[in-house]
């Protein structure tokens, strides 16, 4: 018990500080774009680590972020290479 209070500790600390990081070295809306990714990341870590099943609605909704955040990713690329090509 006390080693997952202190691993909470350190991954919290680590990514905050990274969440405070990360626009410096990339767009504001693309951090915002990805920080939904931490919900369901942590309910994916919990599931694993100690067990704790997801709701249905939980699935459905992690995959529908990931879905999305994919989509969004892959158009933004193409239109990279759009716009390379002219």
């Amino acid at each position: 018990v006390v080693t997952y209070i202190i691993a909470m500790g350190v991954i919290l600390s680590i990514s905050f500080s990274l969440i405070t990081i990360a626009p410096r070295y990339m767009p504001a809306a693309e951090v915002g774009m990805i920080m939904p990714l931490e919900t369901v990341l942590g309910s994916l870590i919990a599931w694993y680590i100690i067990k704790e099943e997801p709701t249905m609605n939980a699935l459905i909704g992690g995959s529908i972020v990931i879905v999305t955040l994919f989509l969004h990713s892959w158009y933004s690329t193409n239109q990279a290479h759009k716009l390379e090509k002219i």
